[in-house]
């Protein structure tokens, strides 16, 4: 992992703060999303860090070789699983045979496995699929494909439940004019797509996000068939089976209200997530609107939050007092915010802000750069902008947050190393890395450090040491409150080995020794292992190492 050192200016104060980059993978395949920047990594608390991509090695027009790709950080051995170190063109894992794309990564919270979305197919031929990981980090994906109850529809974003529900957001193949809800429950048994809207959103600009303490869902799109664009949300609280009436933001007041100048919202500017508190958290991507015409310049990212008052907060303002270039297709001087929450009940939010003096010969478009900001307050104030990636001779696009468990943010994106989409042809073909950071929060000063009354609820803790062991190991948890758990350990294939603990056990901490033998008392083979922790609505698991 190479550690870059990167200097943030704050009155009277200079603070060097080290932010490490690792080079995860590759495409040629550079225009990433049409609209927002899906779920593309995850931080699972036991096993790893997953990430996804839109891969593509050839240089052709017509993209064969397309896919999602998947790489892993796996904790306990403080590496990624699928690295190629003398080709970063090579690192990853294929998650589909056949040519795929636009799809989005969420993890099982039951399991600790990865899922990744995409919809095979070419224009007027699409079907949307879902594959699932055969164990955490393995790369080895089982795929289910909608073919039979949902062919027709394309750009699945996915999101898992509580239960382990699949809730899946996508678009009608035909006419793209409306937004869908299906959904996988049990594995691989498709529901019939319902229509969410009539309002036309004509992109890939939607979102949708299930809640991991509760069976709330709520999806999201940008309608786009007139300028000024609106937003549109519906809710469920009942795991998709039923939903809300459709309801439609006004946007902020901002741009002097009253003025010529109005706000609308841009398909660039979606994103969505829950809280611990059950609370969901919405971003978006406002543009001033004159005469009919949009404008690049200024923008403003806000953040909505009904739990709040009022719920509509500034981010941040983005603007630049002239332009060396144009920013290219589809959105504006920033965008593309993605939402992040720590264990602290801190919300970051990431987003690309293109540089204005810094643009590429070659396609004469603006060079983007990486920028974040904090909130400690559940949104209500937000940090100033911190820069996360400096400016260069490339064009760094599309970031994604993932949930923080620890003391740092993860982040992926991909770096163009030709400013402009070759999709869009705009420039030639280029082998762009697809990068991840780990960003020390104490980048922002204003954030707490200490559970505050937004924190997370409580959940159960397990782990093992040694790990690897060959003869005894201590499975270690702690409950929040006392009730019915059990603790078990599973071979790789999900097969019982053996039970450890199980009834109505106290609240604090407890342990349990294996000694790497079954029920019966038999030793059993080496190889891996899971120790899964049950309670009444989380289950956790752990990755074992048994040596012989």
């Amino acid at each position: 992992m190479k550690k870059c050192l990167f200097v943030l200016a704050l009155p009277l104060l200079v603070i060097a703060q080290p932010i490490e980059t690792d080079t995860i993978g590759g495409t040629t395949y550079d225009w990433a999303a049409n609209g927002p920047t899906w779920r593309m990594i995850a931080n699972d608390t036991t096993y790893g860090i997953h990430t996804a991509w839109m891969f593509s090695a050839d240089p052709g027009s017509s993209w064969p070789d397309r896919s999602m790709r998947y790489n892993f950080y796996d904790k306990s051995a403080g590496a990624w699983n699928f690295i190629d170190p003398t080709n970063y063109m090579n690192s990853g894992v294929n998650v589909y045979s056949m040519r795929n794309g636009y799809g989005a990564l969420d993890v099982n919270p039951a399991t600790g496995c990865a899922y990744v979305s995409a919809h095979r197919g070419v224009t007027g031929d699409m079907t949307p699929m879902v594959a699932r990981d055969a164990a955490p980090g393995a790369g080895i994906f089982e795929v289910c494909d909608g073919a039979a109850s949902a062919y027709g529809y394309q750009w699945p974003v996915i999101s898992i439940g509580l239960n382990e529900k699949v809730h899946v957001g996508c678009y009608d193949m035909g006419t793209q004019d409306m937004v869908y809800y299906t959904s996988i429950d049990p594995w691989c048994t498709w529901a019939t797509p319902t229509d969410m809207t009539d309002n036309e959103p004509l992109f890939q600009d939607h979102y949708i996000a299930a809640s991991k303490t509760s069976d709330k869902v709520i999806e999201s799109w940008v309608g786009t068939a007139a300028i000024p664009y609106t937003y549109h949300y519906r809710l469920s609280t009942d795991g998709g089976a039923n939903w809300d009436p459709e309801i439609v933001l006004d946007p902020p007041l901002t741009f002097t209200p009253g003025s010529e100048t109005i706000p609308s919202f841009h398909l660039a500017g979606n994103s969505i997530m829950w809280d611990d508190a059950d609370d969901y958290h919405l971003t978006v991507l406002i543009m001033p609107v004159v005469a009919g015409t949009g404008y690049v310049i200024p923008c403003e990212l806000w953040h909505y939050s009904p739990a709040n008052t009022p719920p509509w907060n500034l981010i941040a303002r983005l603007n630049s007092d002239t332009l060396s270039a144009p920013v290219g297709y589809n959105v504006l001087y920033a965008g593309r915010p993605s939402l992040g929450l720590d264990t602290d009940g801190n919300l970051f939010c990431v987003w690309e802000k293109f540089d204005s003096l810094n643009f590429e010969p070659t396609t004469s478009l603006l060079r983007a750069v990486i920028m974040a900001s904090a909130s400690a307050d559940n949104g209500l104030t937000w940090s100033a902008p911190v820069q996360l990636t400096q400016p260069d001779g490339t064009s760094h696009r599309f970031p994604a947050i993932a949930r923080t468990v620890d003391d740092y943010l993860h982040i992926v994106y991909e770096q163009d190393l030709m400013a402009g989409f070759w999709v869009q042809s705009e420039g030639v073909s280029t082998n762009n890395p697809y990068l991840y950071l780990k960003v020390p929060r104490t980048l922002f000063p204003n954030i707490s450090v200490a559970e505050n009354p937004r924190a997370r609820v409580f959940k159960p803790r397990l782990s093992v040491a040694p790990n690897p062991f060959e003869n005894s190991t201590r499975v270690s948890y702690e409950l929040h409150r006392t009730g019915s758990a059990a603790l078990r350990i599973y071979d790789a294939s999900g097969n019982l080995v053996r039970t450890l603990v199980a009834g109505n056990l106290p609240a604090g901490k407890g342990s349990a020794t294996w000694l790497g033998t079954n029920d019966k008392g038999n030793r059993v083979a080496g190889g891996i292992y899971f120790a899964r922790l049950e309670t009444a609505n989380r289950i956790l698991n752990q990755k074992i190492v048994l040596t012989r």
